[in-house]
């Protein structure tokens, strides 16, 4: 895990790796968390809910057959799939099946004005 800091905004960041050649398992979680991240990617503009971003991951999660690592997930209140950027290192909203927040242009929902 790592991030940047520029004009104190926070980004974290996760990475994969793997020591030695991954087994078949391995390729394939890292291959559904990635497919599923870049569909959220592809839908993120001003208006989404939060919310519709963790239904499009689990939407592809389920089609790559991973139906019941998401029952499983949502059945231990652990839907999180991310967090807005903003000025602390977790900054609201969070990207879960029950969110309530949307994607704003140019500021966090949790954003003070600056003086």
């Amino acid at each position: 895990m790592g991030g940047a800091i520029s004009q104190s905004y926070w980004c974290d960041m996760l990475r994969c790796a793997s020591i030695g050649e991954p087994g078949r398992d391995v390729e394939r979680f890292y291959e559904v968390s990635r497919s599923g991240s870049e569909a959220c990617i592809e839908m993120i503009r001003p208006g989404v809910r939060v919310s519709e971003l963790w239904d499009r991951f689990a939407e592809v999660c389920r089609g790559m057959g991973f139906s019941a690592e998401i029952d499983r997930s949502i059945g231990l209140g652990y839907s999180f799939l991310g967090h807005s950027t903003s000025l602390s290192p977790h900054e609201q909203p969070y990207f879960t099946d029950e969110a309530d927040g949307s994607i704003e242009e140019g500021r966090s929902c949790q954003q003070k004005e600056r003086p």
